[in-house]
């Protein structure tokens, strides 16, 4: 056994000496000193660093052969069967030690890193953290773990507060500083975490992590001269650090890389503030959006984020600035696709009797657009066409998923192929028609219709805009949507649905689901306003406009849905501002979409959004028979619900203006009677006006093709017409 002098001095020289000098050491003390625990258990750290995780093992299990309560070896033991992939052993031996050590804090900790690693064990893994904190507060392994945890699965404003803690109780601590800067800038709080990276690197000036996220807050901040300063200092010091950093980002496979320009940072996360309803800096961005869209488009610069062509559809960026952003991107596109395919694909013109169409689409899954578009694939004419649908991400095993490939002539999953490889497959099909029902949105491979792989190509549904392509010939609209005075801005040949655009599947049920007020936190008895909206399409004038309905309708609440803590805790602050207690904006979770059907009927009167409407959670409203207002403004995302309200014969629930909109909220609200009209004629409405005749819509969808490839046939350019009804 080890004098107590020399396990201090072998002790020390574990954090001085060469990690391979040390464990030359530790082996000859292990030879002389064989029952010495400690010595064995240095000897397994020392393996540990060196990435000798068997050789780690077996000294931690000689060191608990001779102390079987020696928990750091435990811990240790569990750790290395962990990284050996034998985790049924690690978490057995974790259960025994909690259960022979149950206030032991780094077990704990550790048996929740456990479950953090473990498909849907965050809730678990919390647990474990909050037990090792009650046991120990200073807890250095289950503040970090929980603090990262929490900012991962989207709790913020929780993992500040957990990191604030962290760095209070180890002030020196660097990596305490840079997780709270981390989870500070998760909560859009750019400034705060600015003030943290700065303590973590005055603690330690090497520490490059830090350096990136100071970079990315001044981005943030829009100070962009100091951010391009901060980014060249990581630069100078690790080459390779953004673009590991870069690696973090969710990205599409045919998207550009993430943004690390300080300019295209702000600009990306400023959309990110704008999205959750922070709206502190929204006039001064957008100003300096617009400023950047007419510098680059001027100077025929690319666009580097193609997020922001359905990002800016969200505010009041006058639609002409849109089309220069899309038309940006298609000469990407197709410059891309020119690299790549020398030579452009040929057609025949005729051959067959049936049309061949064929749907690209990511959102073959459990997504909206999936139920959407679902009675097109169904309800296509056989003796007239043929359907292909070519899916561009992978299958999640959903019903929806199903149906839509039993539904198609042919299914294709093309989601690990190349956009190229793509479109050799379409033209190898031999689509006639080629249509886009996603445009450039999340998982979406526009580039592929950059190849001309089909004769005609047609965007519909999935993006409210142009997409300033030469190579899309058609688009599918209808005359509310898109007036004659927005025809400038679009860059396809407009084809006219008779009574509108959209498309909703009447032969889905509405399943009888029990709900309740009680359940969700609503009155009983008070004035109920919907509003199910992604947190995106809320503005600040309309969001404005809601709170002076609720304060002249007393005992009402305004109904929304989403779980972003960040964009809640953003609209409550809003809402007191106006004057509304928060507990009067009530928020339901994300359900299945059998109660998300039902629990429309609990609410009284739908209000809709302005600049981006409402549209198949229009149609799912309506359905459910739940009135609607809306008012619609002059580009084609704003004007969506009034297609919509129209084809539903509810044209009296279409106000010109905002002041109108909010009279007309507080009459209905006002007088139950007037509502309860309105409701049964709602509900009456639906078997006997053309929003919900699905079959009639797919008629006229299927006569606007027609028209299209018999223009096509006869050798005539793509123009504007009325399809047949």
């Amino acid at each position: 056994m080890l004098s107590p002098e020399d396990f201090s001095d072998l002790q020390s020289a574990f954090g001085r000496m060469p990690a391979d000098t040390f464990v030359r050491r530790c082996e000859v003390v292990t030879r002389v000193h064989t029952e010495d625990s400690r010595a064995w258990f240095l000897l397994g750290a020392a393996y540990h660093r060196l990435g000798r995780i068997e050789d780690a093992l077996r000294a931690f299990e000689c060191t608990l052969d001779i102390n079987p309560d020696h928990v750091p070896a435990l811990n240790a033991k569990a750790g290395m069967l962990m990284a050996l992939g034998r985790r049924a052993e690690a978490r057995a031996l974790l259960d025994a030690t909690c259960a022979r050590f149950p206030n032991e804090a780094s077990t704990l900790a550790n048996l929740g890193f456990f479950f953090e690693q473990e498909p849907g064990g965050s809730e678990q893994a919390l647990a474990c953290y909050d037990r090792a904190l009650a046991a120990d507060p200073s807890n250095r392994a289950a503040l970090t773990n929980r603090g990262y945890l929490l900012t991962l699965i989207g709790r913020p404003l929780d993992a500040v507060i957990n990191n604030r803690d962290f760095a209070a109780r180890f002030p020196q601590d660097a990596i305490a500083h840079f997780n709270l800067a981390e989870s500070l800038l998760a909560a859009m709080r750019p400034q705060d975490a600015l003030a943290a990276c700065d303590r973590a690197t005055a603690i330690d000036r090497s520490f490059i992590k830090a350096h990136l996220t100071r970079a990315l807050s001044l981005s943030e901040l829009g100070r962009l001269k100091d951010a391009a300063r901060a980014f060249e200092h990581v630069r100078s010091v690790d080459p390779g650090a953004i673009a590991r950093a870069a690696g973090i980002f969710e990205q599409n496979r045919t998207m550009a890389p993430p943004p690390v320009d300080p300019e295209d940072i702000y600009l990306n996360r400023g959309f990110v503030h704008l999205n959750a309803c922070d709206w502190s800096r929204r006039d001064d961005f957008l100003r300096n959006f617009a400023a950047r869209v007419n510098e680059t488009t001027t100077r025929d610069k690319p666009i580097a984020d193609y997020s922001f062509a359905y990002s800016m559809l969200a505010t009041d960026i006058e639609p002409g600035l849109h089309r220069r952003v899309v038309e940006n991107l298609a000469q990407q596109f197709v410059s891309r696709a020119k690299a790549l395919r020398h030579s452009p694909y040929t057609f025949g013109r005729g051959g067959r009797q049936r049309i061949r169409v064929g749907y690209v689409s990511p959102d073959y899954r459990d997504h909206l657009n999936a139920r959407l578009t679902l009675p097109i694939y169904r309800l296509h004419d056989r003796n007239r066409f043929e359907v292909y649908c070519y899916s561009l991400h992978e299958d999640d095993g959903s019903e929806i998923r199903r149906q839509v490939s039993s539904a198609a002539d042919r299914f294709v999953e093309a989601s690990a192929l190349s956009s190229a490889e793509i479109a050799d497959v379409i033209h190898e099909d031999g689509i006639d028609i080629l249509v886009d029902v996603a445009g450039i949105t999340r998982f979406s491979r526009p580039d592929i219709f950059a190849f001309q792989a089909a004769p005609i190509q047609v965007s519909y549904l999935g993006f409210p805009g142009t997409l300033g392509a030469d190579y899309i010939q058609y688009r599918i609209t209808d005359r509310i949507a898109t007036p004659p005075a927005q025809r400038r801005y679009w860059s396809e040949s407009l084809v006219y649905l008779k009574d509108t655009f959209y498309i909703y599947d009447n032969a889905e049920p509405l399943i009888p689901v029990p709900v309740s007020r009680v359940e969700y936190g609503l009155p009983i008895d008070g004035m109920v306003f919907c509003g199910f909206h992604s947190f995106y399409k809320i503005e600040p004038e309309i969001f404005a406009t809601w709170m002076r309905i609720l304060n002249r309708v007393p005992g009402s609440v305004l109904w929304m849905m989403g779980t972003d803590a960040v964009a809640l805790d953003n609209l409550q602050r809003e809402g007191a501002a106006h004057g509304i207690d928060p507990s009067r904006l009530v928020f339901a979770p994300v359900e299945s979409r059998e109660r998300y059907r039902a629990r429309f009927k609990l609410a009284d009167l739908y209000l809709d959004t302005r600049t981006f409407t409402a549209m198949t959670t229009a149609c799912d409203a309506l359905w459910a028979g739940l009135p609607m207002i809306t008012t619609p403004g002059e580009a084609f995302p704003s004007r969506v619900s009034a297609s919509l309200l129209t084809a539903a014969g509810l044209e009296d629930c279409i106000l010109s203006d905002l002041g109108k909109y909010e009279n007309k909220a507080v009459e209905l609200a006002s007088n139950p009677r007037s509502l309860r009209v309105l409701r049964d004629r709602t509900a009456a409405n639906r078997d006997s006006h053309p929003l919900f005749d699905t079959g009639q819509r797919v008629r006229q969808l299927e006569n606007a093709f027609e028209a299209m490839w018999q223009r096509y046939l006869q050798g005539l350019p793509p123009e504007d017409f009325e399809a047949l009804p």
